[in-house]
């Protein structure tokens, strides 16, 4: 019996969802598919984060007698990364990890994977879960890593897994569930600086005489056809493994024709019509009063992204953290970098490697980690309508605040950009170093040392409007070095 094997990739050709046609004389598809992976929670002074869980694997065979002409639709999940969550078909995402405490510098929650999908019509036929995000650490504790198993979120629709929960105060913010055929819930937040539980996975839906492997920590099941990297659980500050499938269609028809005394196998056939040839699709000859299938013309899929990805999981079920009295350790760059991420100017790729980078400093430079934190507080805090009020010649508070965001978000982009490019070059995530943001470092480096000397190691906000006028001085400076090519 011929065969056909298609493979998918999360984003294959830039489009989530891939439809086809299922052709004349298919009876069945053998599958192996993926979830993707949890992303890992954020770090404190008690660790770097915990860890997110692998994705799950199903494989197993879906029966297509009598299904010709329908649709089938495969969405291969996405890996979540620390406050990204895995996106999926529509309603089968991962949750967003939940935020740690603003008073302090927790780590936060990692995201949700998503699912992985095949579809026969608008019937489900199988599914991957994703991995659960992994819990932020905090100050006194570490939190738990993802779950490989799955808790059901009771939210509609429930194959979309829960954001993680936030934290109030000055502690760790919990991790997402994992998108499946029940979603996962999230983990809890701590009462105080402590670190978060980690969310839970998806679950699976496994066709009769099919099997399921959930992984076991962030380690997927790595059988036949496993791709290296797939569905992998995200380590301390760092994404999830994408979701991978294969697909191989089993086919009870084939046309040959005999040319030079070998028989070829027919892939095509056509027929003129109005002097312009047209495609045959399917071939078909009467046996003993029923129509059977010799021809057909391929199994060929489009993708799309209609009906792919969620901007938003679930609403958490999981414990709010509270309490904590701030002067916590970090989560990575946290600060610029995450207001710029959040804001859509910095990509999810760029934003997990200087994480990467601002937990190294953290532990091989405090006082430099410090004293950045102190600084870089006052412009996420003027990026956000509020911090110290400099522009003192516009009455109107309102006013006042959003000139005051629209020029830190102004130069936050022109000199937070390079620099970001630039740690991400040293953790080996881009090929390419950006010039000007080695030099924005270094002095930026230089500059937050001497802070981190003299204050204390948090980044409790500030209203000092001496400390608002000397952050325009220092920007100036690094406004002018960020245009160097």
């Amino acid at each position: 019996m011929p065969t056909v094997t298609k493979t998918f990739t999360y984003l294959q050709d830039d489009k989530g969802l891939h439809q086809a046609i299922i052709p004349a004389g298919a009876t069945s598809v053998d599958f192996h598919i993926w979830g993707g992976g949890g992303g890992g929670g954020g770090g404190d002074r008690a660790g770097p984060g915990r860890s997110g869980s692998a994705g799950h694997y199903v494989t197993g065979t879906i029966d297509l007698t009598g299904a010709a002409g329908q649709i089938l639709s495969v969405a291969v999940g996405s890996g979540a990364g620390g406050k990204s969550m895995g996106k999926g078909l529509t309603g089968y995402s991962g949750g967003i990890g939940g935020t740690s405490g603003p008073s302090g510098s927790s780590g936060s929650g990692g995201g949700g994977g998503a699912a992985t999908v095949i579809r026969v019509g608008i019937v489900d036929k199988a599914i991957a879960g994703g991995g659960g995000g992994g819990g932020g650490d905090g100050l006194n504790s570490t939190g738990t890593d993802g779950n490989n198993s799955n808790d059901p979120t009771l939210a509609v629709p429930g194959t979309l897994g829960e954001n993680g929960a936030n934290h109030s105060g000055d502690g760790a913010g919990a991790g997402a569930g994992g998108g499946g055929a029940d979603g996962g819930r999230s983990g809890n937040g701590p009462g105080g600086d402590d670190g978060a539980t980690g969310g839970y996975a998806g679950s699976n839906l496994v066709p009769a005489g099919g099997t399921q492997n959930n992984g076991s920590g962030t380690v997927p099941y790595t059988g036949v056809n496993y791709q290296p990297g797939s569905a992998v659980g995200g380590t301390p500050g760092t994404a999830g493994g994408n979701g991978f499938a294969i697909l191989t269609f089993n086919i009870s028809v084939e046309a040959k024709v005999k040319y030079n005394n070998a028989w070829k196998s027919i892939t095509a056939m056509k027929f003129k019509t109005g002097n312009t040839w047209k495609d045959i699709t399917a071939a078909y000859v009467k046996i003993n009063g029923v129509w059977k299938a010799i021809f057909n013309s391929g199994v060929n899929f489009v993708g799309t992204m209609a009906g792919f990805g969620d901007s938003d999981g679930n609403p958490s079920s999981g414990t709010p953290g509270s309490g904590g009295t701030g002067g916590g350790g970090g989560g990575g760059c946290s600060i610029i970098c995450t207001k710029l991420h959040e804001l859509g100017y910095l990509s999810d790729e760029i934003y997990q490697a200087d994480e990467m980078f601002g937990q190294w400093l953290r532990q091989t430079d405090p006082n430099a980690y410090y004293g950045y934190l102190k600084w870089a507080r006052v412009v996420v805090d003027w990026m956000s309508n509020e911090g110290p009020q400099c522009m003192f010649w516009i009455q109107d508070r309102a006013e006042r605040n959003a000139q005051q965001k629209a020029m830190a978000v102004r130069w936050a982009r022109r000199i937070a950009t390079p620099w970001a490019q630039h740690m991400a070059y040293k953790m080996g995530v881009l090929k390419q170093d950006n010039r000007a943001g080695r030099y924005i470092m270094t002095i930026g480096i230089a500059v937050s040392r001497i802070i981190g000397k003299f204050v204390k190691h948090t980044n409790q906000p500030t209203k000092n409007v001496a400390i608002g006028y000397a952050m325009w001085a220092m920007f100036g400076l690094l406004y002018m070095i960020a245009g160097v090519k």
